[in-house]
């Protein structure tokens, strides 16, 4: 079950992400530049915030793989 289940989670985006209109629609907004130095400074808190995310939840998958051990 869940190897059909990991197939069409994905299989389907795949086909999906094969669709043409696709790449085309990334081509085209690679043209428009990167939206100004708004646009980056939003881009790079973002970047900050997802690893300052990722380490506090590194440190609790740490502390709970302790906390099993202990047990």
């Amino acid at each position: 079950m869940s190897a059909v289940t990991g197939l069409i989670f994905g299989v389907v985006p795949a086909l999906v992400a094969s669709d043409d209109r696709i790449g085309i629609a990334l081509s085209e907004e690679a043209r428009g530049g990167s939206g100004g130095a708004r646009a980056g400074r939003l881009r790079s808190a973002l970047v900050v915030a997802e690893l300052a995310l990722s380490l506090v939840l590194l440190a609790g998958a740490a502390l709970l793989i302790i906390s099993f051990n202990n047990l």
